[in-house]
């Protein structure tokens, strides 16, 4: 699992509910689109403030935004499978793919939530995944 470390506790960890809150940062960004969303997605993860995050020192903050910012690319990558991301970033299209999950498949919003992005959109746009890539309390979700 995709956690970070703040102090001596670690994060909840990366999910589709932290890239859903970077994706709309990015969205309503007025300024630096990338920090705004590294900001969010620190926060959301690590259930803190943003004034509480923006304290910490410079190299700690830098850390967290690096990987939280590369996860969110990672995931990015799964949807385009060519490294955009752009086709399913743009407007609503999560918020409609997730409608569309609750109403045909009977999947609740919290199932979805805990997924990886990455896995999630790989099988979502029918890429190869493999299933030792996926950990095996989480099969279930996938089929497999």
């Amino acid at each position: 699992m995709k956690r970070l470390k703040l102090g001596e506790v670690l994060s909840r960890p990366y999910d589709m509910k932290c890239y859903r809150v970077m994706t709309a940062a990015g969205r309503e960004s007025s300024g630096n689109r990338a920090l705004e969303m590294a900001l969010a997605g620190v926060c959301d993860l690590c259930e803190r403030e943003e004034g509480e995050i923006l304290s910490l020192p410079s190299e700690e903050l830098t850390a967290l935004f690096d990987k939280v910012s590369q996860w969110y690319r990672e995931a990015a990558q799964a949807v385009s499978g060519q490294g955009s991301g752009t086709k399913l970033l743009q407007g609503d299209a999560i918020t409609m793919m997730y409608a569309d999950l609750f109403r045909h498949k009977g999947i609740l919003p919290d199932a979805i939530d805990r997924q990886d992005p990455a896995w999630f959109f790989a099988v979502v746009t029918e890429q190869h995944i493999s299933e030792a890539d996926i950990p095996e309390e989480m099969r279930g979700f996938y089929g497999l």
